[in-house]
């Protein structure tokens, strides 16, 4: 009977693994697919502004929606690019010190650090939200003559807080992995 019930908790404890696992690289892909949009936004900002330059100085036609849409697609690029940087390791952080760590001590440097990460996280997306809702209900629009809704770019806010806390999480867990000395499940 003991013998059983070690093979059914190894067997559950490794469709367990198995499900972090998957749900661990559906959060990368979407950190991917949430990078690779940003990388596309900075091309559609850079041609908006392309376009106004050649607009004001080739045809002396100033467009109204330019300056406001290039902003919008900077902006968005910039919260849609947080759960891509987590992933690649790439926020700013000094390193004067964290360099010189193993990577067990590195892992736990970032762990106990997660607590204010995902304290950061969770305050941008309850504000973000009321912020994005807000715009919406009342109906809110710029004060430019083009005048687009505001609740659009504002909900982005939400959605890349809640992008960046998802591969927060998977941050976590690898370095939890580091930390008691086994291997990321394949």
């Amino acid at each position: 009977m003991t013998r059983s019930f070690f093979i059914r908790v190894q067997h559950w404890r490794g469709r367990k693994m198995g499900f972090i696992n998957r749900l661990m690289k559906i959060i990368d892909g979407l950190s991917e697919v949430s990078g690779t949009l940003a990388s596309y936004l900075i091309l559609g900002s850079l041609f908006t502004v392309f376009y106004e330059i050649a607009m004001r100085y080739v045809f002396s036609k100033s467009q109204d929606w330019t300056l406001e849409m290039s902003t919008f697609l900077f902006g968005t690029t910039f919260v849609l690019a947080g759960a891509y940087a987590l992933k690649y390791d790439a926020h700013v952080r000094i390193d004067i010190f964290y360099m010189r760590l193993s990577p067990r001590n590195k892992a736990l440097v970032e762990t106990i650090t997660s607590i204010f990460l995902f304290a950061f996280i969770g305050i941008l997306i309850w504000k973000g939200w009321e912020f994005a809702w807000r715009a919406l209900v009342l109906n809110e629009h710029t004060d430019s003559a083009w005048a687009p809704p505001r609740w659009p770019i504002k909900m982005v806010i939400p959605v890349g807080a809640f992008l960046l806390l998802l591969q927060g999480i998977v941050r976590l867990i690898r370095n939890i992995f580091i930390l008691v000395g086994k291997k990321e499940p394949e």
